[in-house]
């Protein structure tokens, strides 16, 4: 029996062969996308334990540097996102710049607060014009 359709059906001799034949690849093509090692190592730890807890989803016919190069970059991905959202808002205590950075969040939050004003009162003054 060949070592993916081994794998597919949950051989975790097979899966050990396959780890450690694309690991290195799958690390460096986390690496590409995340640009960080811990994310990186992460990233690729994740990939395989996607991988295993899917491999009754694997065609043994198909191409598994392919597939488990999908998974990588999904989740890869997902760092990313995650990592966009989880901005500090407020900059630390004696950051560069943190001074100016209050202030342009504090004016930009004024426009919008002030530009929502307007747009609540744009209705009625469209409809009072004849």
């Amino acid at each position: 029996m060949e070592l993916h359709e081994r794998f597919a059906r949950g051989d975790m001799s097979a899966f050990e062969a396959l780890f450690r034949a694309h690991q290195a690849d799958v690390y460096r093509w986390c690496l590409r996308i995340v640009r960080d090692h811990a994310a990186a190592e992460d990233a690729t730890m994740d990939t395989f334990h996607r991988a295993w807890r899917s491999h009754a989803h694997f065609d043994p016919r198909g191409n598994f540097a392919g597939w488990i190069r999908r998974i990588a970059t999904n989740l890869a991905l997902d760092h990313l996102r995650a990592a966009k959202r989880n901005v500090p808002l407020e900059p630390a205590p004696g950051e560069p710049g943190a001074r100016e950075r209050v202030a342009v969040e504090i004016a930009v939050g004024a426009a919008a607060a002030q530009s929502t004003g307007v747009m609540r009162r744009a209705p009625d003054a469209a409809s009072a014009d004849p």
